[in-house]
C-alpha cells in the first residue's frame, strides 16, 4: 500500500464488503463497529467504519500519519512489540477520535 491514494481505495472498497457481511449475518444491536488496519510490518492506517444493522455507514473515517492522534500513538513510526500491541493501541486511537467526535456534537 502506498500513499493516501490508495488508502482512500481500500477505505471505500472495504466498506460495502462489510456492508454486504452484515446484511448476510444480521446482529441485534443497532450498530456494528469494525476496525481495519493496514500496513506492512507496522500500522500505517486504520479505517472505523459504524454501520447500522441493515449495514448502511452511520459514520466512518481514516487515521494515519496525517492526523495528530493517529502520530501520537506512534503506530507508524517504531515497530510495537507485537502486532496485537499495536492493535490494542490503535483501538485506543479509535475510541479517542470518536469521542472527540461525540464531545464536538454535543458543544453544537
Amino acid at each position: 500500500m502506498e500513499g493516501v491514494n490508495a488508502q482512500w481505495d481500500l477505505f471505500e472498497k472495504s466498506m460495502p464488503l462489510f456492508s454486504d457481511h452484515l446484511k448476510a449475518n444480521p446482529i441485534d444491536s443497532g450498530y456494528a463497529l469494525i476496525a481495519e488496519y493496514a500496513g506492512d510490518e507496522i500500522i500505517r492506517v486504520i479505517h472505523c467504519y459504524i454501520l447500522d444493522s441493515y449495514g448502511e455507514d452511520a459514520f466512518s473515517f481514516l487515521l494515519n500519519a496525517h492526523y495528530k492522534l493517529f502520530t501520537d500513538a506512534r503506530l507508524a513510526t517504531e515497530a510495537a512489540k507485537s502486532r496485537d500491541e499495536s492493535i490494542g493501541r490503535g483501538a485506543d486511537v479509535i475510541i479517542k477520535a470518536l469521542q472527540y467526535q461525540f464531545d464536538a456534537l454535543s458543544t453544537e
